[in-house]
């Protein structure tokens, strides 16, 4: 068997992480650990059936799958025959055959593929025409299915970019009259762009191309992150262990040497009265002896488990964050246009492109089986993000409270073109973000706190008219609010002869202190009748 040097590399850890990333009894079983020493097989047995697999590696998967999975609706696919189109809908049996989109057959069948293994093949098949008439292939177009990395044993590319070869590892079924699977086993097969060479035989290739697609990362989330989650579930399956079988208090008593000495003297025929004990049953104790108690085990070391796993969890996370942080596109170009994007989001928009070449070559390979349709065109959206709405708001809260004493104009715009971006660069299409950010560069005053904006129209330092365009009121509004206050305050005037308490519109003078002239003071009654 001829393996590819990559192959080769990861062969023996290919299996870990497949069990990592599959789960199940089966994980638990395989990558539990028996204490050789402390622990005979009735106590395992016992420890294995409550142990629980924690699933940190495969959840981290599924979050790096989501955040690219939530802006597929966002995916752009133009041009193509007609039975592309169709099939990308999810009609005519979709593109496998089993009625999925593109957008879920990518989702569902390759992403956890590529984000935990960092490599997943994509078949390009065409069911064998039984005729010549167009009857009788009518219904006959490509359909796609997916092949595991650790399936794909050997494959080279000409200068083109294009597969020489690739060698594959199949199922192989064997079936009754009735079309029963009877028997399965693997075998090996070489597709050229020529020929297909199978245990059976060899077949012709009229494609001129060989049917594959390889999507590939330099490095799979799994290779760090795999053993982390065996370790956190033997650690957690000891705690478990410990918490059901050991954590019991005990019953002590100080005793008399002499006295114990004595019942273990007694014949046989003696009988020992037995003791009760219990919240329900009373004790007597030697005067001078210790008071009969219940200890219980250290929670010492139960502490110093839970602290140990906490720690763990926290450098999973952050292996997490920096392993897709430096995935990148085996073949992406120095060029790329992610060459600005920073950490998580950069490792995200290489996956993004990954998806987006390996959907270009289906493409190809599809209109090159049916000989028509145009070049399809295909975008992925640039962006991506790990959603934290929380943690989200909670940053651009602390960045916009900043902007006000920032003195630099434009520091203050990039400031608030970060906040927009990080809000709405993943609700929003790369077009209409563009127009958005865009206007914040012509914004001459940045500031939109309504108590700022309050307190320099009150000292005068901005007009009413700028304080209602930053806050996007329209002037007909302006104009109109400035006639009501007006009228308001002509109303006032002719209604009221006198200055009016609590009215401070019409206030010229201070009206408490002008009432209190000449006004009878509290006791000035009673002191007149003390006269009298």
């Amino acid at each position: 068997m001829s393996l590819h040097p990559e192959y080769i590399k990861h062969k023996t850890e290919y299996g870990i992480w497949r069990d990592t990333l599959n789960g199940g009894d089966s994980y638990i079983e395989k990558y539990l650990e028996q204490y050789s020493t402390r622990e005979d097989a009735q106590d395992f047995k016992y420890r294995l059936a409550m142990t629980v697999n924690p699933a940190f590696a495969s959840g981290a998967i599924n979050d790096i799958k989501d955040a690219i999975f939530q802006r597929f609706t966002e995916v752009k696919r133009t041009g193509g025959g007609q039975s592309y189109n169709t099939a990308i809908d999810g009609l005519s049996g979709g593109v496998d055959n089993f009625g999925s989109t593109m957008n879920s057959f990518i989702g569902n069948k390759v992403l956890n593929e590529l984000v935990g293994m960092g490599r997943v093949g994509i078949f390009v098949d065409m069911p064998k025409l039984e005729g010549n008439t167009l009857y009788d292939t009518k219904d006959a177009r490509p359909y796609l299915y997916v092949y595991r990395c650790e399936d794909i044993l050997n494959w080279d590319y000409d200068t083109n970019g294009n597969l020489r070869y690739v060698i594959l590892n199949r199922n192989s079924y064997k079936r009754d009259n009735d079309g029963i699977i009877t028997e399965s086993k693997q075998e090996e097969i070489t597709v050229f762009p020529n020929r297909i060479i199978t245990p059976s035989g060899t077949v012709s290739n009229a494609l001129g191309l060989v049917p594959f697609t390889i999507l590939e990362l330099n490095h799979g989330l799994l290779r760090d992150i795999a053993k982390y989650q065996i370790a956190l579930m033997n650690i957690s399956s000891s705690d478990i262990n410990y918490l059901i079988s050991a954590n019991f208090p005990l019953y002590t008593e100080q005793i008399n040497q002499n006295t114990e000495m004595n019942k273990f003297m007694k014949k046989e025929t003696d009988v020992v009265d037995k003791e009760k004990i219990g919240v329900r049953h009373g004790r007597q104790y030697p005067i001078g002896s210790d008071r009969p108690g219940y200890i219980h085990p250290s929670p010492d070391p139960l502490l110093a488990s839970i602290k140990k796993q906490d720690q763990l969890k926290e450098e999973l996370r952050q292996i997490v964050a920096l392993s897709v942080s430096t995935m990148r596109a085996k073949m992406e170009s120095a060029d790329s246009k992610k060459a600005d994007l920073e950490g998580l989001e950069s490792g995200l928009a290489s996956i993004g492109t990954v998806l987006e070449t390996g959907e270009r070559n289906i493409a190809s390979l599809w209109n090159r089986y049916e000989g028509s349709g145009g070049e399809v065109v295909i975008f992925y959206p640039e962006r991506y993000e790990i959603k934290d709405l929380d943690k989200t708001i909670e940053r651009c809260t602390k960045m916009l409270k900043m902007i006000p004493s920032i003195p630099v104009l434009d520091a203050q715009r990039a400031l608030m073109d970060k906040i927009t971006t990080l809000l709405l660069a993943h609700n929003i299409d790369e077009e209409q973000l563009s127009l958005i950010r865009a206007e914040i560069y012509k914004l001459d005053i940045v500031t939109v706190n309504q108590d700022i904006l309050i307190a320099d129209l009150e000292a005068g330092l901005i007009s009413k008219k700028k304080v209602g365009t930053l806050k996007h009121y329209p002037e007909e509004e302006i104009a109109l609010a400035e006639k009501e206050h007006a009228d308001r305050l002509a109303r006032i005037a002719k209604a009221q002869v006198e200055q009016v308490r609590g009215v401070p519109d019409t206030q010229t003078t201070n009206v408490s202190a002008e009432d209190k002239v000449n006004t009878a003071k509290r006791g000035d009654q009673k002191k007149e009748k003390l006269n009298d």
